[in-house]
């Protein structure tokens, strides 16, 4: 499936954090994860600053020149196309 152009990969950003011993300490008292676990896995919702919309299209202003976070996502929409700039370009975009 190509990229529809839905923003997902400039809208959500996941990270997998290891906190140190007091902080996941804290996060097993509060249930937060199982004692024994090593990282935690967070994700963010916020709309990047160079998301660009188009009626209900998105795009990236830096695309030619974004982060290697940015080109390194891999898009669940457009998994059969591969990496994110893989499914952009058979769109086009």
């Amino acid at each position: 499936m190509a990229c529809q152009r839905c923003g997902e990969c400039c809208r959500k950003v996941g990270f997998i954090v290891q906190p140190q011993k007091k902080m996941l300490d804290l996060l097993v008292a509060h249930g937060l994860i199982k004692d024994g676990d090593k990282q935690l896995k967070l994700t963010v919702w916020h709309d990047c600053q160079h998301l660009v919309w188009d009626g209900e299209f998105a795009s990236c202003a830096i695309y030619d020149d974004r982060p290697e976070f940015c080109s390194d996502f891999l898009c669940p929409r457009a998994r059969g196309g591969g990496k994110i700039q893989e499914a952009r370009a058979m769109v086009g975009s």
